[in-house]
């Protein structure tokens, strides 16, 4: 009986996947074609963009699950000075600023439709309706697509933002997040060389640091790509007094690719060798029981201080010393700079463009976090050299302060737009 149950399930993940492949590579062609057929002639009879008075309309696609999320990647389009209007097409409304129109499915075409296509409803009759300049999209599938697709349709410029590095292309993106990338199951070559052709037909690819870049560069596809990192609000996310409750902090979602058990396991760790160890972990989502079990099991559930989701996520970092981060891959993680903008050192694996920002200055150090003894031996000699540790968060605060401050990504975005123009 088990042995069928067992059969069915993985029967039934095959054919999941199979079904994906079909979707996700239909999509691809459909979109490819009309990129090839339309580009050429929306091209030539296109004015040049941002030419009416007032400058760019930017419409950005995608989903944000927190409010920091767009403050880090839309506040600085709006902040452009040849920038009118950003429209962003999300799910629900979390963010609000001067120039920036939200726009959502109502609540009946998401009950009629579901959420994932009512958002793709609402993106086509916005982008039919007020013809954006630039259209922006986040994550390959779908909504980089979409906006290609938008672009060729009804004129306007494309922009695919490659937020989680190449993981969103290699093997079709099956390493990747997203509701029908994730049945992919298994690497595929086929979606891979579309998703390499799709790519080639943007106007502009921005990644989030030199190694993505240099995966396109090897490809022939780096004349289109350009390095903006998301941004940070260096004033909300400032350094606090002396007081410091907790030892180590992570922030983000609490989902596999985040493998915040491996934080919970390096407290325990930490623990052991400084008793007073405190750790605080900022974020919510279907991991949450299941830490709080393993951190009582491993004997730390009263060192382990679980926030959920918060709104205040400055004023816990300025209550931390080390940031720990132990994704399994990441672009550039927001959370990390705004660790490093409240002056946090931090301690974060080798993937993505992690290093580039985390190693400049001296401010942090590379870690392997499934080697818990290792990492835990790392954060302790941090923690128990105040002068270096001081000089540290010195650092971190002074480099994202000169590299991801909102002012400093709004002017790259600015030479981009006006690149594109």
């Amino acid at each position: 009986m088990a042995d069928s149950t067992t059969r069915d399930l993985t029967l039934g993940k095959i054919l999941r996947g199979l079904i994906a492949r079909v979707a996700v590579g239909t999509v691809l062609l459909a979109v490819l074609v009309i990129s090839r057929i339309r580009g050429r002639s929306v091209r030539a009879n296109r004015p040049r963009v941002g030419t009416e008075e007032g400058g760019v309309r930017v419409l950005t696609l995608g989903s944000f699950h927190n409010p920091n999320w767009p403050r880090a990647h839309i506040l600085p389009i709006a902040s452009c000075p040849n920038v009118r209007e950003v429209i962003v097409v999300c799910d629900e409304a979390i963010f609000e600023c001067e120039g920036v129109r939200t726009v959502c499915p109502p609540s009946w075409m998401v009950r009629s439709a579901g959420r994932s296509l009512a958002r793709i409803m609402c993106f086509v009759i916005t982008v039919a309706r007020d013809r954006p300049d630039v259209l922006v999209g986040y994550h390959i599938m779908p909504n980089a697509v979409l906006c290609l697709a938008g672009a060729r349709l009804f004129g306007g410029v494309a922009v695919y933002q490659m937020t989680g590095g190449p993981v969103q292309i290699i093997g079709g993106g099956y390493g990747s997040e997203g509701a029908l990338i994730r049945r992919l199951g298994w690497r595929s070559r086929v979606l891979q060389s579309l998703m390499f052709h799709v790519v080639g037909q943007f106007d502009a690819v921005v990644v989030r640091g030199t190694q993505a870049r240099q995966y396109l560069a090897a490809r022939q596809l780096s004349q289109r790509a350009v390095v903006i990192t998301g941004s940070v609000d260096t004033e909300r996310f400032r350094p606090g007094g002396e007081r410091a409750d907790f030892d180590v902090v992570t922030v983000g979602r609490l989902v596999p690719c985040k493998r915040p058990e491996l934080f919970v396991r390096i407290v325990a760790g930490l623990a052991k060798r400084r008793p007073s160890t405190q750790a605080a972990i900022v974020g919510d989502g279907p991991l949450l029981e299941p830490l709080r079990r393993e951190a009582e099991e491993l004997g730390v559930g009263e060192r382990v201080h679980f926030f959920g989701k918060v709104d205040d996520v400055p004023g816990v970092l300025r209550m931390c010393r080390v940031f720990v981060l132990t994704s399994e891959n990441e672009g550039m993680s927001i959370a990390m700079l705004e660790a490093m903008s409240a002056g946090l050192v931090p301690v974060v694996p080798d993937v993505g463009e992690l290093a580039e920002v985390a190693l400049a200055g001296g401010a942090g150090v590379l870690i392997d976090p499934s080697d818990t003894d290792a990492t835990v031996g790392i954060i302790a000699a941090i923690l128990d050299d105040s002068e270096g540790l001081s000089a540290r968060a010195r650092s971190a605060r002074a480099v994202a302060e000169s590299q991801v401050s909102v002012s400093a990504v709004a002017e790259r975005w600015h030479q981009l737009l006006a690149q594109l123009s």
